[in-house]
């Protein structure tokens, strides 16, 4: 009868102790999981500041024509309003053109201003999610620009703004 009882305390025991190892490895598991958690809710913030606009963006698409209102201090251009149909006040007009693979986008600038208008341009593919800075010239005072790029661009960011002296 001892070795019965033995047996089963034995048993018990054994039981115990795997009941115990799977308990400590979920509590692991479980420490691993906050843990994972809490790193991503605060790095989250970083990675979605890193996708979030750039102050005073315009974002154009093909077949868009924007006229831009900014409030000059300076060198230096704030954003007022973008506006999809004509305005007097307007000092910069964007036209943003698609046509056939072959010639792809075409970017008209009008800067209305008495200085060279300076800014940068990032191009957007955004069925692919993926961007890209590209260069693009300074227009002169009262004078039109033309971008071209070879190939389809889904959306224009624009920022930078600035203008410089004759």
């Amino acid at each position: 009868m001892v070795t019965v009882k033995s047996r089963r305390n034995s048993a018990l025991e054994c039981s115990a102790r795997a009941v115990s190892a799977v308990s400590s490895s979920v509590k692991q598991t479980l420490r691993i999981l906050i843990l994972s958690a809490v790193v991503l809710v605060i790095a989250l913030p970083a990675f979605a500041d890193a996708d979030a606009e750039k102050p005073n963006t315009v974002l154009i698409h093909p077949g868009e024509t924007i006229y831009v209102t900014f409030q000059r201090d300076g060198g230096s251009l704030k954003l007022l309003r973008l506006s999809p149909s004509a305005s007097k006040g307007a000092q910069v007009v964007l036209n943003m053109a698609s046509f056939n693979e072959d010639v792809g986008i075409i970017l008209k600038v009008e800067n209305r201003f008495n200085d060279t208008l300076s800014y940068r341009a990032e191009m957007r593919l955004l069925t692919r999610n993926k961007r890209k800075d590209t260069s693009v010239m300074p227009v002169r005072a009262g004078n039109l620009s033309f971008e071209q790029w070879p190939h389809m661009i889904e959306e224009l960011a624009l920022y930078g703004f600035e203008l410089k002296p004759q």
